[in-house]
């Protein structure tokens, strides 16, 4: 999608009192350059590609955390009109995640097109359970799986092949987890598979680690039936 804060231009300007200036940190560093007392930087949602993209993010609901169903006062109301609590309390579904305990929000990511959208979309399931365990640091441990499929697995004969795969069938396994046992299906990923992936990935034994996570996105496929 076309980034709308700044119209896929992938810059933004305002207006300055003279010169030249030189900031640090904006887009890739770069020198902003001024021009009839205008300045342009590369635009700090897109970071100056001119595109940027929404990813789903499902976590824990904040308003009913994670129970799907929140407590109420219930209120009386009196014939003089006053609508006074009895100190008693019923649960109702949590309007915010619909009773499921668990809510999607979007959150804007940049990208170059479809291709380097798909790319910063990327490892679905590592990214589902990164989100589920906060002892995990998922930056690292996104950055070296994200590592491992673009600069190794997309060297392959089939890595292509491969990653268009799970593109298009790691979003339905997910959804098609049982929310009742959500935490303890990432637990089991991580500890079964995930874990051992990263190690081998670390270590350089790249074949294994994809043997590793093949075998774990089959045993979903075929324990949720996508």
């Amino acid at each position: 999608m076309i980034c709308p804060h700044c119209n896929g231009k992938g810059k933004i300007s305002y207006t300055v009192d003279g010169g030249v200036k030189s900031k640090q940190g904006w887009g890739c560093n770069q020198t902003i350059t001024y021009y009839d007392k205008t300045v342009y930087r590369s635009c700090s949602t897109c970071f100056g590609c001119g595109y940027a993209h929404y990813v789903d993010v499902v976590a824990w609901c904040s308003k009913c955390n994670g129970t799907g169903e929140m407590s109420v006062p219930i209120i009386h109301t009196y014939p003089t009109g006053r609508q006074i609590p009895t100190g008693q309390y019923k649960n109702v579904t949590c309007d915010k995640c619909s009773g499921s305990g668990r809510e999607t929000k979007s959150e804007l990511h940049s990208g170059k097109g479809s291709e380097d959208n798909k790319k910063e979309e990327g490892c679905f399931i590592t990214t589902a359970v990164c989100n589920e365990f906060d002892s995990l640091d998922a930056d690292i441990v996104l950055n070296k799986f994200r590592s491992f499929r673009d600069n190794w697995l997309s060297s392959k004969q089939n890595g292509s092949a491969l990653i268009s795969q799970y593109y298009s069938e790691a979003p339905q396994i997910l959804e098609k987890i049982d929310l009742a046992k959500y935490n303890e299906t990432m637990k089991y990923i991580w500890d079964t598979y995930l874990s051992r992936c990263l190690s081998m990935i670390e270590n350089d034994e790249n074949d294994q680690a994809l043997e590793i996570y093949q075998e774990m996105f089959f045993y979903l496929k075929k324990d949720i039936g996508v």
